[in-house]
């Protein structure tokens, strides 16, 4: 339920429903960075123009790419810290 509420709450910003361009401009900085603007702006660009917006899916393969490692970066730590405090379960032992 949670990881479908987040998703519900970044929706606006994905560019699901209306381009970036409508967003205030203090909005439009953070819903680019979100790979999913990208690929509904290159989906927009696609129908609405009959053309392959490379930018936008050399964008999205990079923040996946960067939030992919990010989020690989929070794991791990908050891996080592729960091994460290012992919050962690051996099964089978």
């Amino acid at each position: 339920a949670l990881a479908w509420s987040v998703l519900f709450g970044l929706t606006p910003f994905s560019a699901v429903f209306y381009p970036v361009s409508v967003l205030p401009g203090w909005l439009q900085p953070v819903a680019l960075a979100l790979p999913a603007a990208h690929v509904f702006e290159g989906m927009r660009a696609a129908l609405l123009e009959g053309r392959i917006a490379w930018h936008h899916l050399a964008a999205a393969f990079a923040l996946d790419a960067a939030w992919l490692a990010l989020m690989a970066w929070v794991f791990m730590r908050q891996f080592q810290a729960a091994r460290v405090s012992g919050a962690l379960l051996n099964i089978g032992e």
